[in-house]
């Protein structure tokens, strides 16, 4: 199904590209994309292709259901739990018993793909003390502006239900566990 899909795209993006050749007609006849229709094909199935790719890196992780009790997905890299819905962030963040940091995140977002292997070692580090989860904005645009996303990525430590703090941009793992622990004292 995906090599249907990125096909379709590729030849999307060599429509519009041949369209722009047609009707733009560059007067030099250098311009890419509007040289002439065969070049502007080419190069628009070209960038459409480059774009249809580059979706297909994003890290993918666990729905809640589909994460490992012990913490890890027998490849030795702990999976984190995506919310799906306003009820589970209620039963899994807000009625937890220990701090959670959520990590607002869109599939699109090459920060937020950076960051991702991050969360991954920082929460083998905190197993036992601070959960860690994510949550689609494009999925639960309700719980976004709940926690007035306005950028991303963007983490929130909860503790007893309340946000403790948050933190705008990409971190890495010194930079992460240093926020985790200016909040969540050793037990």
């Amino acid at each position: 199904m995906r090599v249907i899909e990125t096909l379709s795209i590729i030849a999307a993006g060599g429509l519009m590209g041949a369209a722009l050749g047609y009707f733009g007609k560059c007067s030099t006849g250098t311009c890419p994309l509007t040289a002439n229709p065969w070049r502007g094909a080419f190069v628009g199935g070209l960038l459409a292709s480059m774009f249809a790719l580059a979706g297909r890196t994003a890290p993918r992780a666990a729905s809640g259901s589909d994460a490992d009790p012990a913490g890890g997905d027998g490849g030795g890299r702990l999976q984190l739990v995506t919310i799906e819905s306003e009820r589970a962030f209620q039963e899994i963040v807000l009625d937890a018993s220990q701090p959670t940091v959520v990590d607002f995140y869109a599939s699109w977002c090459p920060p937020c793909r950076k960051l991702h292997p991050v969360l991954e070692r920082v929460a083998a580090d905190y197993v036992e003390k601070v959960q860690m989860v994510k949550v689609n904005v494009d999925e639960n645009r309700d719980l976004a502006g709940r926690y007035r996303v306005s950028s991303i990525p963007y983490l929130v430590l909860i503790m007893d239900g309340k946000v403790v703090d948050s933190l705008t941009g990409y971190a890495d793992a010194a930079d992460l566990k240093a926020w985790i622990d200016k909040h969540v004292k050793d037990t």
